[in-house]
């Protein structure tokens, strides 16, 4: 589901009130996390389905993520940089990314 989300061009306005709503005590955790790995705050039109899923990796109790960047970390990491490729020079270049493969197989 999150990468069926995360290629949409067009704001899905439930998606921000679900960003607003779901998981709010993970929320500031996964953003930090992701801050961190990314080195810089990505725009939140590039970063809201990677968070949200970030957000439920973190609320699953049966993971604990270290301080160390984990698969999951670069899944989220590679979601945000695909949504910024997306949004800024379009699909075509987007699904041309070597980002694109690596999110679809980590599906698999």
């Amino acid at each position: 589901m999150e990468s069926t989300y995360n290629t949409y061009v067009t704001d899905d306005k439930t998606i921000y009130k679900n960003y607003e709503e779901t998981f709010i005590p993970f929320g500031q955790v996964a953003k930090s996390r992701l801050m961190g790995f990314l080195g810089y705050e990505p725009k939140l039109e590039h970063s809201v389905v990677a968070e949200m899923w970030l957000r439920h990796m973190i609320a699953n109790d049966t993971i604990d993520l270290p301080d160390a960047m984990t698969s999951i970390d670069q899944k989220a990491a590679a979601m945000i940089k695909y949504r910024e490729i997306l949004l800024e020079s379009g699909r075509a270049i987007a699904d041309s990314s070597p980002l694109f493969r690596l999110t679809v197989s980590q599906q698999l």
